[in-house]
């Protein structure tokens, strides 16, 4: 997840705003990113493991999402 142009003081969260509010600042300066670095390929395998345990165990996609988001950008340091 990129957060273009975000203040130092301003959350870098996925709220209501940046996925659904269109003419909002969040929505158009959150940018989804898929690509990854090859060092993350342990990481990425095991959050593919926990998610899948996640969801045979409470049978929910949003567990899934949820975990993958959270591991991820704190792998990357992005919550400082």
């Amino acid at each position: 997840m990129l957060f273009q142009g975000y203040a130092q003081d301003k959350p870098k969260i996925v709220d209501y705003k940046a996925k659904w509010d269109t003419d909002s600042f969040e929505y158009n300066n959150t940018i989804r990113k898929f690509d990854f670095h090859k060092e993350d390929a342990n990481i990425i395998s095991s959050l593919r493991e926990i998610a899948l345990r996640c969801w045979d165990l409470f049978h929910c996609a949003v567990t899934r999402a949820l975990i993958f988001e959270l591991i991820m950008t704190a792998s990357r340091g992005y919550w400082k």
